[in-house]
């Protein structure tokens, strides 16, 4: 006997799909990528137009917004067009609201009361589209951040964009995005940990467009950020790029970019965990060029790597500086670090490495605190050279004076700034390698013996001290340096590795936990060559997680459509059979 589905069920299980269906769909259009914000408002997204005066809209269902004079608040997941020009007003996304996308149409838009684009708590997948030239500007009091009335100190947003924690932002499209923090703080600027309410750092993800930043602080400041793509110019007094943990750049074996100029800045570059993946860099800072650290993490595995990319930076303090080890696996690195003693172009722990195992380097700097590869090939000219590793960890008195290359006098052992080494220990500088003279303007050349020209490059600043690395090397092979075609040194390359295995990274976007170990070699004191250590290197790797694809979700959605319209037919064929009997 068959048992016959009364409608009553078929009724309830239609409920919950259209239900489901309800809960799951944004409100309006959703963005696909590619899609422009004129398709997309031929196709009726909702669309909000400044103006000085006021915020139209059109397409818009009220349940999915407010506006309150020229404030707009965002209530659900959706598409929005963003257009029009206001010198004060803002946008607000509502804490904890999941799938917004904001399309920047041609918008200018300024605030005094806050950010004028502020992502609040806990909105995670939110996107930002650029299409045509935008500007956001910050016009807050800088004062009110200090302000004794507490409203108003909670008020302050500090940043042209703003993305607090427990979310995530990206950023992409073809257009152009401004933003002016100079005269209050911040550029770009998201949210830390908030263990209170249980949020978590917010990472920012920038994978195409243009974006011009100015800021009185920070350029872009994130808690973790991955720029992939796109063209970056920074201008900042104090950081122009910065995150609080990972720093990741590029993709692994692209050739499309980013481009990212710093004309301006602090330091231009600054992470716990630094990964140059690809791209190009033009980098320009009064102190480090390209430092990993943080003051606020403890106990934190510092690492500066540089994995692929063209990168040039000219650096008032350390050209590339890492409070743990600094690696060079590919790529082409042209350093000019600080024309004063207590700088170098090179700088890394003192109980950590500093590797180099593919690509080009060169570094260009002053003596004083010059540094050598603990491991990797390299050639070196100019005094004062050092490497940290074996320093430290050689069974080396601090207090014994050593022999200086070519009848230079030896100096005291001292402990300088930031692990800096000891000073009367040096390794060998090839013959004629001492006393080079550069000066900015300086056509600068390296060949080998038989005339090749393996690197040339016009000087920044004065330089006493130069590094170079280069695959094309030979341990043991002589190469001459030239200062205006001029030949002014020669030395031999060293090769210190003792291992030279490294897996490249397999996943796109990489946080880099380095486990260096150091094995104690013993040093001659009666000569002045330095024998290297045994540096291997182990690599943990996180891939980093990204929001579903659009793509996927249409998919996800034609689904749930096909089942809604399986049970709907289902139902009415139900009712007619009935309606026969």
């Amino acid at each position: 006997m068959k048992k016959n589905v009364k409608p009553i069920s078929l009724i309830i299980a239609l409920t919950l799909i259209l239900t489901m269906i309800a809960t799951v769909l944004p409100s309006n259009i959703s963005y696909a990528n590619n899609t422009s914000a004129e398709e997309l408002i031929a196709e009726g997204a909702t669309v909000f137009t400044f103006s000085d005066d006021s915020i139209s809209v059109e397409n818009g269902d009220t349940s999915t917004y407010k506006i309150e004079n020229n404030e707009l608040t965002i209530k659900s997941p959706g598409t929005y067009v963003l257009t029009g020009s206001c010198a004060d007003g803002g946008v607000k996304v509502k804490k904890e609201t999941t799938g917004v996308t904001l399309v920047l149409y041609n918008l200018t838009l300024a605030s005094s009361s806050g950010a004028p684009i502020v992502i609040n708590k806990g909105n995670t997948d939110t996107k930002i589209i650029l299409d045509g030239t935008n500007t956001l500007t910050d016009n807050e009091n800088p004062e009110d951040e200090e302000s004794t009335d507490e409203t108003i100190a909670d008020n302050f947003e500090g940043a042209a964009l703003k993305i607090k924690a427990g979310g995530d932002l990206t950023i992409e499209g073809a257009g152009t995005l401004n933003l002016n923090g100079s005269s209050c703080k911040n550029g770009l600027k998201s949210g830390d940990e908030d263990t209170d309410n249980g949020y978590e750092g917010t990472p920012v993800t920038i994978n195409s467009g243009t974006i011009n930043v100015q800021a009185a602080n920070d350029g872009i400041h994130a808690y973790s950020l991955s720029i992939l793509g796109g063209n970056i110019n920074v201008s900042a007094g104090d950081d122009g790029i910065k995150a609080d943990t990972d720093l990741n750049i590029g993709t692994k074996g692209s050739d499309n970019g980013p481009n990212i100029t710093v004309t301006d800045s602090c330091e231009a570059l600054e992470g716990a965990t630094i990964n140059l993946y690809s791209g190009n860099g033009n980098l320009t800072s009064s102190d480090d060029g390209i430092n990993a650290a943080n003051s606020d993490l403890t106990e934190y595995s510092f690492s500066l790597n540089v994995y692929g990319g063209n990168w040039i930076i000219n650096a008032g303090g350390d050209g590339l500086d890492s409070n743990g080890s600094l690696s060079i696996y590919g790529g082409s690195t042209e350093v000019f670090s600080s024309t004063e003693n207590d700088n170098a172009p090179f700088d890394y722990d003192e109980n950590s490495t500093f590797t180099i195992t593919g690509g080009t380097a060169i570094g260009i700097g002053m003596s004083g605190m010059a540094t050598s590869p603990t491991s990797g090939l390299y050639v070196s000219f100019g005094s004062n050279n050092m490497d940290f590793n074996n320093m430290n960890n050689n069974n080396v008195n601090n207090n014994i004076k050593l022999d200086a290359p070519n009848g230079m006098p030896a100096q005291e052992g001292q402990q300088g700034n930031n692990g800096a080494p000891n000073q009367g220990i040096m390794p060998d500088q090839g013959i004629n390698a001492n006393n080079i003279s550069i000066s900015a303007g300086d056509t600068i050349t390296i060949k080998d013996n038989s005339g090749n020209v393996l690197y040339t490059t016009t000087a920044l600043k004065n330089a006493n001290s130069l590094l170079f690395s280069s695959e094309k090397l030979i341990a043991n092979e002589t190469y001459g340096l030239y200062v205006n075609d001029v030949q002014v040194a020669t030395a031999s390359a060293k090769d210190n590795s003792q291992s030279k295995t490294f897996e490249q990274p397999n996943s796109i976007l990489l946080s880099d936990n380095n486990t260096n170990s150091n094995s104690n070699n013993d040093i001659n004191a009666s000569t002045t060559t330095s024998t290297s250590t045994d540096t291997t290197q182990t690599e943990s790797t996180t891939k980093v997680s990204s929001a579903p694809k659009t793509e996927d979700k249409i998919m996800l959605y034609s689904l749930i459509a096909l089942l809604s319209s399986t049970a709907m037919i289902s139902c009415i064929y139900y009712i007619k059979r009935k309606a026969k009997h």
